[in-house]
């Protein structure tokens, strides 16, 4: 798994952190931002978007299954949000 601190990246933000992500070659950046949407600007992105609900692992195992559809099924600028459990 690759994380943006794993990578060397904890430092960057936003487009920076999205398009050091870009350049080092990955599809899809994952992550619980859910105001990234409007924080930036994503013409011309190559990465898609995939936003979870939470960080925190418990919540998140029940909505692996969803999660992970997301994930493959994401393209070049697309932009999707994961729902949490009800």
């Amino acid at each position: 798994m690759h994380t943006a601190f794993r990578q060397g990246w904890g430092a960057l933000k936003n487009g920076v952190l999205l398009r050091a992500a870009e350049d080092a070659g990955f599809e899809v950046f994952v992550t619980s931002d859910k105001n990234l949407r409007y924080q930036q600007n994503f013409t011309g992105l190559k990465l898609g978007i995939v936003v979870l609900p939470t960080n925190a692992i418990q919540r998140l195992i029940p909505i692996f299954p969803a999660s992970a559809q997301a994930v493959a099924a994401a393209g070049p600028g697309s932009y999707t949000e994961v729902a949490g459990m009800p």
